[in-house]
């Protein structure tokens, strides 16, 4: 089964200097639906608490992130997206990054509302980036993570493949996806 790693990373910076650097953290061009008709059925959603100021209509919401970089993108919105046009949906749901107090406890309410909302989306990972730690565990997600394999070149031993994901991807390209339960890949 095919997936896509970083989905969210097709999004937009929510700072300008994310654009400087789009090369290192961008792992998709294609939106979700582009996704979908592509073949993936497996998802990779990273979570960020976007802390703007204060009368900044977008504060304390969840947006979609990879590393230093958050996107303007509802992670939540996306996952409702996945679940209209791929109902039986493997998603990978990670707290890429923790700012606050309550991030945590925030990130885990949201876990239980995402598998009460989609029951028929199988929900894994449930983890906080940094160390990956676990924060929750899905009801269906037994078996998932041992199933998963990453083809990516953050995943590489390769250095280059960590900062140029996209020349990574081109030069390794990968057809066989249905030979994997599950297989997560930069640029679908």
């Amino acid at each position: 089964m095919k997936g896509s790693h970083n989905t969210l990373t097709c999004g937009k910076p929510m700072r300008w200097w994310g654009w400087l650097c789009s090369a290192v953290w961008r792992c998709q061009r294609k939106g979700i639906a582009t996704q979908v008709a592509a073949g993936c059925r497996a998802f990779d959603i990273r979570f960020a608490r976007h802390r703007g100021t204060d009368g900044d209509d977008m504060e304390n919401m969840w947006m979609g992130a990879h590393g230093l970089v958050d996107l303007r993108v509802n992670p939540v919105a996306a996952i409702e997206e996945i679940a209209r046009l791929c109902p039986n949906a493997y998603v990978r749901v990670t707290l890429e990054k923790e700012r606050g107090a309550d991030d945590r406890e925030e990130f885990r309410r949201t876990c239980r509302w995402l598998e009460e909302r989609f029951p028929e989306v199988i929900f894994f990972n449930g983890r906080l980036k940094p160390g990956w730690e676990k924060l929750y565990t899905f009801k269906r997600e037994e078996c998932v993570e041992e199933s998963l394999v990453q083809h990516c070149g953050s995943m590489s031993d390769q250095w280059w493949g960590k900062v140029f994901p996209w020349l990574w991807a081109k030069l390794h390209p990968l057809d066989d996806a249905e030979h994997y339960l599950i297989l997560i890949m930069d640029f679908v």
